[in-house]
């Protein structure tokens, strides 16, 4: 009872000789990957049954994806140090538990899976250096009109201070819970006493303080880094993705700003907010009682005693707007493709 049921240890052989102490398969564990193993495989205290039986629902686990999640979690030393006393929805319960050991449950090319939430190397380690994206999606591969952009509410990107809850426990005596309080390292304490402070409950499962600390720093950065999510549709010639990878895209747009506004008058002089130059401007259009819609065009504009003027016709008597183009580069996590 002390250390668990045994259950079937999925990690790598090596990982099991450092992590256990021997090599064997089949055993107690505080690995949440061979917890989530076991939930879905199991007839007994899991689900196997709905699934088909033992060895069908073992199919449906991308047991390799699970390994490297086990390496991740034990050169972390992050452990799952619980009772699930009451019945649960398998599914909802492994998706909310797997955060908190900085993972996602997923569900990829028909197989659920634990992985890993941040970048890691081959050996299990944060990755501290740069990402290399899966691919790279711009203009040319995004579908025209799909790509949309929705930011979190501005209450979900302020910073704040991490309160992590856990549980110390001795031998032979009661457990004791205690709290690690975790903030942004650029904050000193007059500046973060100024932050809400967020409570976050592991006392359920975790028992080990850096394991607190870390999910404090995990929740910091989530809130730090992101600040919008994207979808979009591409052609699915040559895509090889599935969610936990990362991608960066890279769009151009271009905002409407009122200072890129102007006129031209009958004799082609030109007034505008901001100043312009000698020098060709990509500008939309329209002609005063004209019955053409906005047009788009190439304005050479030359300036003479402080005096713009274009001897473009077409553009005399006319409104106009500078046509000012940004590019966009980011780096995403795919969460599902559909």
């Amino acid at each position: 009872l002390e250390e668990g049921i045994p259950v079937t240890r999925i990690s790598a052989t090596a990982d099991r000789e450092s992590h256990y102490g021997n090599s064997s398969q089949y055993g107690p564990s505080a690995l949440i990957t061979d917890l989530v193993f076991y939930m879905l495989t199991n007839a007994t205290g899991g689900i196997g049954s709905l699934l088909g039986g033992s060895a069908n629902a073992s199919a449906l686990i991308d047991q390799t994806e699970m390994q490297k999640t086990a390496k991740f979690l034990i050169k972390n030393n992050l452990r799952f140090n619980g009772v699930i006393g009451e019945q649960i929805n398998v599914r909802s319960y492994i998706s909310s538990l797997a955060p908190s050991f900085l993972c996602d449950f997923t569900l990829k090319n028909g197989k659920f899976s634990l992985i890993p939430a941040i970048p890691i190397t081959a050996t299990g380690n944060i990755k501290t250096t740069a990402i290399t994206p899966s691919q790279v999606f711009t203009d040319g591969n995004i579908l025209e009109d799909s790509y949309s952009m929705s930011y979190l509410n501005v209450q979900d990107r302020q910073p704040f201070v991490a309160a992590v809850r856990y549980r110390h426990e001795a031998k032979n005596q009661l457990p004791e819970e205690r709290v690690e309080i975790v903030k942004y390292k650029d904050f000193d304490d007059d500046s973060a006493a100024g932050l809400a402070v967020e409570t976050f409950d592991l006392t359920a499962f975790c028992t080990d303080q850096n394991h607190a600390r870390l999910f404090g720093k995990f929740a910091l950065a989530v809130r730090a880094v992101v600040t919008h999510t994207i979808s979009f549709k591409t052609t699915p010639y040559g895509l090889n993705l599935a969610p936990g990878d990362y991608i960066k895209v890279t769009t151009e747009a271009s905002p409407y700003s009122v200072a890129n506004n102007g006129t031209v008058s009958g004799d082609g002089t030109i007034t505008s907010v901001d100043t312009m130059t000698s020098r060709n401007y990509s500008v939309t259009y329209y002609q005063t009682g004209s019955e053409t819609d906005v047009q788009t065009g190439t304005m050479t504009v030359s300036v003479s005693n402080d005096v713009a003027k274009t001897s473009q016709s077409k553009f005399y008597n006319s409104f106009f707007s500078v046509i000012s183009s940004t590019n966009s580069s980011n780096f995403y996590k795919i969460q599902e493709i559909t």
